[in-house]
């Protein structure tokens, strides 16, 4: 059984880029659309985020959103292009199951579309 990540002060960075499986171990662009983005949720999203998902078995059947929340505020995680498109699939049937979190999948599902438009992936980099 995976435990809450301690929310606080955490910082985490979201970067759109071409290989992120190999980003964190390069930390140089994969290619020339690579970029850092300055909107993301916060560590206190995530918490809320992780309390859903784990207060029902419907997590289960949202993988990468789970990935996500349980991995995402630390390390490095690496979302390849095309679970992006699923990521944003899995907002969208959880945002029905927890619409208190709206927000949340909104910003999500924003920088999915961004990543999705210049055929990027994603790396989330927590403190």
């Amino acid at each position: 059984m995976k435990t809450r990540p301690q929310t606080g002060s955490q910082r985490v960075n979201i970067y759109l880029v071409a290989a992120p499986k190999a980003y964190p171990e390069n930390r140089r662009p994969t290619s020339a659309y690579d970029r850092l983005l300055h909107a993301w949720i916060t560590d206190e999203e995530y918490g809320q985020l992780y309390d859903a998902l784990h207060d029902t078995p419907q997590w289960r059947n949202l993988p990468i959103l789970a990935r996500l929340a349980e991995e995402g505020i630390y390390g490095a995680l690496a979302i390849e292009g095309v679970e992006v498109a699923r990521l944003i699939d899995e907002c969208e049937v959880a945002v029905l199951e927890y619409p208190h979190l709206k927000g949340t999948f909104d910003t999500i599902h924003r920088v999915c579309r961004s990543a999705m438009a210049s055929k990027l992936g994603l790396v989330i980099e927590g403190d």
